[in-house]
C-alpha cells in the first residue's frame, strides 16, 4: 500500500483558512512565492499558524488593544518577522543557513 502525504510546502500552498491564507499573502508580499512558502513550512510545519495567531491576538486584548483590526495586524507582523528573521522568524537563523532578510534581498 502507497500512502502519500503533503509536505508543509503544499500544506501551506493549499491552505484554505482564513488565517492562514492572509499570513500567506503576507508572507508573500513581503519575501516572494517560494521563499514565503519556505519560511512558513519551516516555522509552521503543521501548514497552520492558527494557534500563534490566536495566541499573540489574545496576549493583545489582555494588554487592552482592542481594534477592530487587531487579527490583520498579527497576521502582518508575523509576515514581517519571517521577512526580516526575527521574532519568530529568528528560527530561521542557523549558524550555517543564513536567511537573507528583506534588507539584503535586492
Amino acid at each position: 500500500m502507497l500512502v502519500n502525504t503533503l509536505g508543509p510546502i503544499e500544506l501551506w500552498a493549499l491552505s484554505t483558512t482564513p488565517g492562514d491564507t492572509g499570513l500567506t499573502q503576507s508572507a508573500l508580499r513581503e519575501a516572494g512565492s517560494d521563499e514565503a512558502l519556505r519560511r512558513l513550512a519551516r516555522i509552521f510545519p503543521s501548514g497552520s499558524a492558527l494557534k500563534e495567531i490566536e495566541r499573540r491576538k489574545s496576549e493583545q486584548l489582555r494588554r487592552g488593544e482592542i481594534d477592530a483590526r487587531l487579527k490583520t495586524g498579527v497576521v502582518d507582523e508575523l509576515a514581517s518577522e519571517l521577512a526580516d528573521a526575527h521574532g519568530i522568524g529568528a528560527r530561521l537563523l542557523h549558524d550555517d543557513d543564513r536567511v537573507p532578510c528583506r534588507s539584503q534581498r535586492n
